[in-house]
């Protein structure tokens, strides 16, 4: 596939089949993630690979949680038919063939906090660590869609990181900032609708 295709046809992925997801497929789209570039190759990212049922539901479990706290906290509204749409979704969540839990090291650190730079060194970190980590969860995307795969990001698990923290036994320097739901998709891949790239961009200056 041409990845300016796989690019034009990535969007989000909430009915996934049962079918499970061959074995090369997943080490394929995690070798792609680990391709991606990183500030100054630290490479600070780790993957959870999850297919274990009992391990997906409690996963399912926490995300259904947060997701009830993130609705209602949300500005702009849910439709009652897309909320409904998201909880049928949350509901069968456990089902899909495959979770990938994205996480940070923070002990493969890029910078110090020079004296007098202090609070720009905390924002400078912070962003250059999840700006190293989010480009691999692109690559991992499009490997994904190039093999057919859809793929449904949840973040909603935040809202209860310690918990799920323990679940998986995440080490404290460790950060998890997304499970990714893998797996064939129900329909069809369709063009992503996105405002034009002219309407966010400016010349020189804003």
């Amino acid at each position: 596939m041409d990845v300016f295709e796989a690019i034009d046809t990535l969007i989000s992925i909430r009915r996934i089949r049962e079918t499970p997801v061959e074995e090369w497929k997943i080490e394929r789209i995690l070798s792609a993630a680990v391709k991606a570039p990183s500030g100054a190759n630290t490479q600070p990212w780790e993957f959870i690979v999850v297919k274990d049922l009992e391990i997906k539901k409690q996963i399912a479990e926490i995300n259904r949680r947060g997701a009830s706290i993130y609705v209602k906290a949300r500005v702009v509204k849910l439709e009652p038919k897309r909320r409904q749409y998201l909880e049928a979704c949350l509901q069968r969540m456990h089902n899909i063939p495959v979770m990938i839990i994205l996480c940070l090291n923070r002990e493969k650190k890029l910078v110090n906090r020079p004296k007098g730079f202090e609070k720009a060194s905390e924002k400078m970190e912070d962003i250059v660590s999840y700006a190293s980590v989010f480009p691999a969860m692109q690559n991992l995307l499009l490997a994904a869609r190039a093999l057919d795969l859809g793929c449904w990001i949840t973040m909603y698990h935040l809202y209860f990181e310690d918990e799920f923290r323990h679940l998986l036994n995440i080490p404290s320097n460790v950060e998890p900032l997304a499970v990714i739901n893998i797996g064939y998709p129900m329909g069809r891949f369709k063009p992503a609708q996105r405002r034009p790239y002219s309407k966010v961009t400016h010349i020189n200056r804003w």
